[in-house]
């Protein structure tokens, strides 16, 4: 069933209810429903098919539930994008997509019509807060004041594409990520059920629409009847005080940088946020250390999730009543998807406490990647399991612990070695600021170990990190580097991770 119908159910409900709280807008879930109809009727009215895409390229904001959801009623695939893509990863999408549309802003119009030129496939740009004659393109305003404010559903079954979501990992191209109706309905229903959600429930979207952290975070509020509050400007510790406390956000998913950065403000007895509940982080691994200096601060249940584009949301998380197991990203989702680890090697089972890759399957697990018929031959097992890519630990009581990618594994002289083991060790030194492990060619042992640091200390010297990890008796031998490089800061992709394959070039001869 098309997912706008499970938002049309949730507007007879709560008409009147708040679903958006931007700033000091206001909008009610049957305004929602009206416009997002209007947009629905103003794309059958340009011929556009069913089937076709649309990219959505907005910072947060309540007119992307307008244009998501209009897309969604129209039969149309949307395909919320990085807001951080510049023109020639605009363009890589638009051609591998072949998106019809394009929603925006103002001051994206120029570059927008440039690549509507030189690739000739955009129909239509629609911009959210005005338009140009000039350029060409749509007012959204305009598409609201003309248009009726009733339509008909387009009807999809729960195995259509609803979005593809483009994904760009540490090294080659972003790849778009195919969700079904039923994927996005699974996996926020899964989520809501775990979270405790209600329509009493405000949810404060600071994770970008263009990723699974916001998007279904966000369906789990308007699935049952809560609203979402976006903050514009973007993140900022203050602002988010301010927000929780104006707008009595109930809970919040973070990254783990921002909670660390909300664990330095001060004089936090002049913001009331005795309305917040819970705070999930998500994103990448979270030090303890974060943990502890915001917990120390902040009088709310918080817990690690773990999610992923393919998995359309989160996939192992905890129930908000659980007592957090430090280290650990919760349990699996059962309700919705099965799970088991193996060796990454062999394929055979993971023995009891030992660490293996994380396989899946089950109803939010996506179909496959967009036009990567080879990328999907590698996605998924013979007989319908995902690889993740994901090493994990499972203990006695169910709970999962993250500890490497496979594909950061190093495999040296025929031992696996985990980058996760390492990291700490060379972070923990007091001279270091950052560290990232990774394995590079090696003509006898296949990898060795290196690690790219950032120096806390500019005094700093490879040899004396060297003698460090030779002392360590944390590090057998075969997993203490080999070769240091020193950067002034870690490069990151468009996406915020860790750029591994700006690192591996350091150490090509």
């Amino acid at each position: 069933m098309n997912i706008s119908t499970y938002f049309r159910m949730r507007a007879r409900e709560f008409g009147d209810n708040l679903v958006a709280i931007d700033g000091e807008r206001r909008t009610t879930y049957s305004q929602l429903e009206e416009r997002s109809n209007k947009v629905a009727n103003w794309l059958k009215d340009t011929g556009i098919k069913p089937g076709e895409r649309a990219i959505i390229y907005l910072p947060n904001c309540t007119e992307y539930f307008y244009f998501m959801y209009g897309a969604y009623k129209a039969g149309i695939v949307a395909i919320p994008l990085n807001y951080r893509f510049q023109k020639e990863e605009l363009r890589y999408v638009l051609k591998d997509s072949g998106a019809v549309i394009i929603f925006t802003l103002s001051r994206h119009a120029a570059v927008m019509s440039e690549l509507q030129k030189e690739e000739g496939g955009i129909q239509q740009i629609v911009i959210a807060d005005g338009g140009d004659k000039k350029t060409g393109t749509i007012c959204l305003d305009t598409i609201l004041d003309k248009y009726p404010f009733d339509t008909e559903i387009h009807p999809a079954l729960d195995s259509d594409i609803a979005m593809i979501m483009y994904t760009s990992g540490t090294t080659g191209r972003p790849k778009g990520v195919k969700q079904t109706h039923r994927n996005n309905i699974a996996s926020a229903e899964g989520f809501a059920f775990t979270q405790r959600i209600t329509s009493s429930d405000r949810f404060f979207c600071i994770a970008p629409l263009f990723h699974v952290g916001g998007t279904i975070a966000s369906l789990s509020a308007i699935l049952t009847g809560g609203a979402v509050v976006f903050t514009p400007g973007g993140w900022d510790p203050i602002r988010f005080l301010e927000t929780v406390e104006k707008n009595k956000v109930t809970w919040a998913f973070l990254v783990g940088l921002m909670g660390a950065q909300l664990a330095t403000v001060e004089n936090l007895e002049k913001y009331d946020l005795s309305s917040l509940k819970h705070v999930a982080f998500g994103g990448s691994p979270i030090p303890a250390a974060m943990y502890e200096k915001f917990e120390k601060k902040y009088e709310v249940n918080t817990f690690e999730l773990y999610g992923r584009t393919e998995h359309v949301g989160s996939s192992i998380n905890y129930d908000v009543n659980d007592k957090r197991v430090p280290g650990s990203v919760g349990k699996l989702l059962t309700q919705i998807m099965k799970g088991k680890l193996v060796d990454p090697v062999s394929g055979k089972d993971a023995a009891p406490g030992q660490p293996g890759e994380l396989i899946v399957i089950g109803e939010n697990i996506t179909p496959g990647y967009w036009n990567k018929p080879e990328e999907n031959a590698k996605l998924f097992t013979k007989d319908g399991w995902q690889h993740t890519g994901d090493v994990f630990v499972q203990d006695e009581n169910g709970y999962l612990f993250f500890k490497e990618r496979t594909d950061d594994m190093i495999i040296s002289g025929g031992e696996n070695i985990y980058p996760g083991e390492i990291i700490p060790v060379l972070a923990g030194h007091p001279k270091v600021a950052d560290a990232f492990v990774l394995g590079v060619p090696h003509d006898d042992w296949g990898q060795q170990v290196a690690a790219v640091i950032v120096k806390k200390d500019p005094g700093l010297t490879e040899q004396e990190l060297l003698d460090f990890c030779g002392t360590r008796k944390d590090l057998s031998g075969y997993k203490k580097p080999r070769a240091i490089k020193f950067v002034d800061a870690m490069p990151k992709t468009a996406s915020m991770k860790i750029d591994k394959g700006a690192l591996l070039k350091l150490f090509k001869k």
